[in-house]
């Protein structure tokens, strides 16, 4: 996570995600995580700080959900074979 704030949050924090639909027209789905944070360090490169955070659990089939749009919303790549 980016922020402007450097903040370190000991006790367990909840993260909500809201990730686009796969399919224009479909309902947001909201994912709930329970997570730690393991560290807060600026990035210069970005003038922010960045937060790591461990997930711990998932609220309902939010593991599932947020599998599914990361597996649809990576670009794939493909190498190109060299000329014969």
């Amino acid at each position: 996570m980016h922020t402007d704030v450097n903040m370190l949050a000991t006790a367990p924090v909840v993260i909500l995600l809201a990730p686009p639909p796969l399919i224009a027209g479909q309902e947001q789905k909201l994912i709930e995580i329970n997570a730690r944070q393991i560290y807060a360090v600026y990035s210069g490169e970005s003038f922010c700080f960045r937060l790591g955070f461990a997930f711990v659990s998932f609220k309902g089939n939010g593991f599932a959900v947020l599998k599914e749009r990361l597996t649809h919303h990576q670009p794939k790549t493909f190498s190109k074979r060299p000329a014969a």
